[in-house]
C-alpha cells in the first residue's frame, strides 16, 4: 500500500507547515491501516516507506522526507504491518551527487518531473517490498 505521495509532495513547497503536512498525512495513513487491519486481521500488509523526491533540494529536505518515513513506519508497526524501505530502493547511499542520480535513474522526476518510478525503479521498488516481506528468496 501507498499513501502520502498526493498529500505532502514536494515537501519543500508546504514550507514551514511541512510538519503539519506530515503529521496530517500520517493521522490518515494510520487510519486507513486501522480499517484495513479491522477487516482483515491477519492478512499480510506491507506499505511503502517514504523517499525523498527532490532531486535539486535532495540534502535540505531530507530531514522532511525521514520524517515522514518514520511516521508511515509508526503507522505500519501500530497496525502490525511492515513497511518497505524506499529510501535504500531509490534513493541509496553515498553522497548527495550519487543519491541523486540514483533517484533520476530510477523515477522520471530530473527528465520528466514526475516522482514515480521507472521500470529499473519498479524493480528496485519490487526489492523493497520482497525484502520487507520477509520471505526467502528462491535460488
Amino acid at each position: 500500500m501507498t499513501l502520502s505521495g498526493n498529500d505532502v509532495a514536494p515537501l519543500s513547497a508546504q514550507g514551514t507547515h511541512a510538519q503539519r503536512a506530515i503529521s496530517s498525512s500520517a493521522a490518515r495513513f494510520s487510519s486507513i491501516l486501522r480499517r484495513l487491519r479491522a477487516a482483515a486481521p491477519t492478512a499480510e500488509i506491507i506499505v511503502t516507506g517514504a523517499w525523498n523526491i527532490e532531486a535539486d533540494r535532495m540534502a535540505q529536505v531530507e530531514p522532511l522526507y525521514r520524517s515522514l518515513d518514520a511516521a508511515i513506519r509508526r503507522s505500519a508497526a501500530a497496525s502490525r504491518a511492515r513497511a518497505a524501505d524506499m529510501f535504500t530502493a531509490l534513493n541509496g547511499p553515498g553522497s548527495v551527487r550519487a543519491r541523486k542520480a540514483r533517484l533520476c535513474s530510477l523515477t522520471f522526476v530530473c527528465s520528466q518531473g514526475d516522482p514515480h518510478p521507472t521500470d529499473a525503479g519498479y524493480r528496485a521498488v519490487a526489492d523493497a517490498f520482497f525484502a520487507a516481506s520477509g520471505y526467502p528468496r528462491k535460488r
